[in-house]
Protein backbone atom coordinates (compact mmCIF):
# COMPACT_ATOMS: atom_id res chain seq x y z
CA UNK A 1 0.00 0.00 0.00
CA UNK A 2 0.86 3.74 -0.95
CA UNK A 3 1.45 6.21 1.55
CA UNK A 4 0.29 9.98 0.66
CA UNK A 5 3.37 12.51 1.52
CA UNK A 6 4.89 15.74 0.76
CA UNK A 7 8.57 16.79 -0.40
CA UNK A 8 9.83 19.53 2.65
CA UNK A 9 11.70 21.53 0.02
CA UNK A 10 9.44 22.08 -3.19
CA UNK A 11 5.98 20.99 -1.38
CA UNK A 12 4.88 19.00 -4.22
CA UNK A 13 3.22 15.47 -3.54
CA UNK A 14 4.28 11.88 -4.13
CA UNK A 15 3.07 8.37 -3.08
CA UNK A 16 6.11 6.29 -1.29
CA UNK A 17 5.44 2.67 -0.09
CA UNK A 18 4.18 2.43 3.68
CA UNK A 19 8.08 0.85 4.11
CA UNK A 20 9.73 4.15 3.31
CA UNK A 21 7.87 6.06 6.27
CA UNK A 22 10.63 8.08 8.29
CA UNK A 23 13.12 7.50 5.10
CA UNK A 24 14.55 9.36 2.74
CA UNK A 25 13.58 9.50 -0.48
CA UNK A 26 14.43 11.74 -3.66
CA UNK A 27 11.71 13.83 -4.31
CA UNK A 28 9.87 13.16 -8.30
CA UNK A 29 9.48 17.19 -9.17
CA UNK A 30 12.55 19.01 -7.63
CA UNK A 31 15.00 15.71 -7.20
CA UNK A 32 16.13 16.83 -3.44
CA UNK A 33 16.34 14.21 -0.55
CA UNK A 34 13.33 14.81 1.39
CA UNK A 35 11.71 11.94 4.37
CA UNK A 36 8.62 10.48 3.75
CA UNK A 37 6.00 11.89 6.15
CA UNK A 38 2.66 10.75 7.86
CA UNK A 39 -0.58 12.61 8.07
CA UNK A 40 0.89 15.09 10.88
CA UNK A 41 4.06 15.81 9.44
CA UNK A 42 2.20 16.28 5.99
CA UNK A 43 0.38 18.71 7.71
CA UNK A 44 2.91 20.56 9.54
CA UNK A 45 5.00 21.41 6.15
CA UNK A 46 2.27 22.49 4.58
CA UNK A 47 1.45 25.11 7.63
CA UNK A 48 5.31 25.69 7.23
CA UNK A 49 4.78 26.36 3.06
CA UNK A 50 2.22 28.49 3.70
CA UNK A 51 3.43 30.83 6.42
CA UNK A 52 6.35 31.26 4.04
CA UNK A 53 4.31 32.11 1.64
CA UNK A 54 2.13 34.75 3.48
CA UNK A 55 5.21 36.00 4.87
CA UNK A 56 6.98 36.57 1.35
CA UNK A 57 3.54 38.27 0.25
CA UNK A 58 3.42 40.61 3.07
CA UNK A 59 7.08 41.09 1.76
CA UNK A 60 6.39 41.92 -1.76
CA UNK A 61 3.27 44.11 -0.60
CA UNK A 62 5.72 46.17 1.10
CA UNK A 63 8.08 46.46 -1.76
CA UNK A 64 5.46 46.83 -3.89
CA UNK A 65 4.25 50.13 -1.63
CA UNK A 66 8.14 51.61 -1.49
CA UNK A 67 8.26 51.30 -4.95
CA UNK A 68 4.60 52.74 -5.44
CA UNK A 69 6.33 55.97 -3.01
CA UNK A 70 8.91 56.03 -4.74
CA UNK A 71 7.49 56.20 -8.47
CA UNK A 72 4.99 58.90 -6.85
CA UNK A 73 8.14 61.00 -6.07
CA UNK A 74 9.53 60.41 -9.46
CA UNK A 75 6.23 61.30 -11.20
CA UNK A 76 5.80 64.69 -9.13
CA UNK A 77 9.38 65.77 -9.59
CA UNK A 78 10.10 67.07 -6.12
CA UNK A 79 11.79 65.07 -3.43
CA UNK A 80 9.11 65.72 -0.85
CA UNK A 81 6.50 63.33 -2.39
CA UNK A 82 7.92 59.92 -0.11
CA UNK A 83 6.96 62.86 2.93
CA UNK A 84 3.72 63.75 2.21
CA UNK A 85 2.70 60.25 2.27
CA UNK A 86 4.98 59.04 5.29
CA UNK A 87 4.66 60.44 8.26
CA UNK A 88 6.94 59.07 11.45
CA UNK A 89 9.72 58.41 9.37
CA UNK A 90 12.17 61.57 8.70
CA UNK A 91 15.30 60.78 7.42
CA UNK A 92 16.59 64.17 7.35
CA UNK A 93 15.83 64.52 11.03
CA UNK A 94 19.31 63.60 12.55
CA UNK A 95 20.10 61.81 15.68
CA UNK A 96 17.21 61.75 18.33
CA UNK A 97 19.86 61.17 20.59
CA UNK A 98 21.68 64.04 20.86
CA UNK A 99 23.01 63.87 24.80
CA UNK A 100 24.28 60.63 24.40
CA UNK A 101 26.38 61.45 21.69
CA UNK A 102 27.26 65.08 23.75
CA UNK A 103 28.31 62.79 26.48
CA UNK A 104 30.32 60.66 24.09
CA UNK A 105 32.12 63.81 22.84
CA UNK A 106 32.92 65.09 26.04
CA UNK A 107 33.81 61.65 27.34
CA UNK A 108 36.47 61.42 24.57
CA UNK A 109 37.61 64.58 25.17
CA UNK A 110 38.48 63.67 29.23
CA UNK A 111 39.89 60.70 27.77
CA UNK A 112 42.59 62.43 25.57
CA UNK A 113 43.20 64.93 28.40
CA UNK A 114 44.02 61.98 30.94
CA UNK A 115 46.01 60.49 28.50
CA UNK A 116 47.93 63.58 27.83
CA UNK A 117 48.37 64.37 31.95
CA UNK A 118 49.41 61.11 32.22
CA UNK A 119 52.22 61.54 29.43
CA UNK A 120 53.57 64.88 31.06
CA UNK A 121 53.46 63.49 34.76
CA UNK A 122 55.25 60.14 33.51
CA UNK A 123 58.20 62.30 31.28
CA UNK A 124 58.69 65.03 33.98
CA UNK A 125 59.33 62.14 36.94
CA UNK A 126 61.32 60.17 34.04
CA UNK A 127 63.66 62.99 34.27
CA UNK A 128 64.28 61.90 38.37
CA UNK A 129 67.47 59.71 37.79
CA UNK A 130 66.30 57.49 41.18
CA UNK A 131 64.28 54.47 41.56
CA UNK A 132 61.30 56.31 42.62
CA UNK A 133 61.12 58.26 39.63
CA UNK A 134 61.66 55.04 37.36
CA UNK A 135 58.61 53.96 39.39
CA UNK A 136 56.75 57.16 39.46
CA UNK A 137 57.03 57.14 35.49
CA UNK A 138 55.68 53.70 35.02
CA UNK A 139 52.63 54.08 37.34
CA UNK A 140 51.96 57.69 35.44
CA UNK A 141 51.85 55.79 32.31
CA UNK A 142 49.95 52.54 32.91
CA UNK A 143 47.37 54.41 34.97
CA UNK A 144 47.07 57.14 31.90
CA UNK A 145 46.62 53.69 29.72
CA UNK A 146 44.16 52.86 32.08
CA UNK A 147 42.29 55.61 32.33
CA UNK A 148 42.47 56.31 28.41
CA UNK A 149 41.23 52.88 27.71
CA UNK A 150 37.84 52.93 30.35
CA UNK A 151 36.69 56.01 29.24
CA UNK A 152 37.61 55.51 25.92
CA UNK A 153 35.37 52.60 26.04
CA UNK A 154 32.67 54.72 27.77
CA UNK A 155 32.49 56.91 24.78
CA UNK A 156 32.49 54.44 22.24
CA UNK A 157 29.53 52.76 24.34
CA UNK A 158 27.43 56.08 24.40
CA UNK A 159 28.10 56.52 20.70
CA UNK A 160 26.62 52.68 20.44
CA UNK A 161 23.73 53.28 22.76
CA UNK A 162 22.78 56.36 20.44
CA UNK A 163 23.17 54.95 16.68
CA UNK A 164 20.97 51.59 17.74
CA UNK A 165 18.30 54.13 19.44
CA UNK A 166 18.58 55.67 16.26
CA UNK A 167 17.74 52.75 14.27
CA UNK A 168 15.30 51.43 16.65
CA UNK A 169 13.71 54.42 16.10
CA UNK A 170 13.89 54.52 12.21
CA UNK A 171 12.93 50.91 12.12
CA UNK A 172 9.50 51.77 14.11
CA UNK A 173 8.89 54.83 12.43
CA UNK A 174 8.79 52.98 8.77
CA UNK A 175 6.85 50.54 10.24
CA UNK A 176 4.63 52.45 11.57
CA UNK A 177 4.21 54.23 8.20
CA UNK A 178 3.57 50.69 6.04
CA UNK A 179 1.07 49.69 8.71
CA UNK A 180 -1.25 52.87 7.96
CA UNK A 181 -0.65 52.82 4.34
CA UNK A 182 -1.71 49.68 4.01
CA UNK A 183 -4.46 50.00 6.07
CA UNK A 184 -5.53 53.06 3.77
CA UNK A 185 -4.94 50.83 0.67
CA UNK A 186 -7.23 48.31 2.60
CA UNK A 187 -10.21 50.49 3.31
CA UNK A 188 -9.81 52.03 -0.10
CA UNK A 189 -10.38 48.48 -1.66
CA UNK A 190 -13.21 48.12 0.32
CA UNK A 191 -15.00 51.02 -1.26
Amino acid sequence: MAIASICEHCGSGFSAPDASLGSGVTCPTCGKKTKVHDEAGVREIEEKIRGKQRREQEYSSRLALLRELEEKERHDGNRGAIEDSVRNFQPRMGTRNRRLRLLGHMLMVIAWTIFGVALILAIFAAFDQSIGGFVACTLFALAGVFGFAVVKFLSEASYSLAEIADRQWDIRALLLDLCEEQERQKESENR
